[in-house]
């Protein structure tokens, strides 16, 4: 039996889950996955500090829609924010940064909408000055106590 050889073009190999954005240009096409799009919008959201920092997988939080095959998106985020301004600016501050995140990094990709869902939010201690207090029974703590 003789091994059948296939020869697979990279177009060929996309994942079907991960519809590509595709633009011609004038030395041809360039096209960009959505998962790129996808590590761009996190990378967007890693520049923003009023965001609380997930241990888990961040883009679980993040979805994407295009349409058709147009180089359109809308993105969706769904988030827990640091209470330290208000949730409107600190929304359309994550709004901002996305796009131009996108928009800056693909050439190719206009983001139509961001829609930010504040799903809990921190509240920022304000934290007490520690003052350092000392007992009797550790030695040299107090300077003026020598003997």
């Amino acid at each position: 039996m003789e091994e059948e050889k296939m020869t697979v073009s990279p177009s060929q190999m996309k994942d079907e889950n991960q519809p590509v954005q595709s633009k011609e240009t004038q030395y041809g096409s360039v096209e960009i996955a959505d998962s790129v799009i996808l590590d761009l919008v996190n990378v967007a959201l890693g520049k923003v500090e009023e965001i609380v920092k997930d241990q888990k997988k961040e883009k679980k939080a993040v979805a994407m829609d295009r349409k058709g095959n147009e180089n359109t998106v809308s993105i969706t985020v769904s988030t827990k924010l640091m209470l330290s301004k208000s949730i409107r600016e600190v929304a359309e501050k994550i709004q901002r940064t996305i796009k131009e995140e996108v928009e800056g990094m693909t050439g190719l990709i206009k983001v139509e909408k961001v829609t930010i869902n504040v799903l809990d939010v921190a509240l920022m201690l304000k934290e007490e000055p520690q003052i350092p207090t000392f007992s009797d029974d550790e030695p040299g703590e107090h300077p003026e106590k020598k003997g």
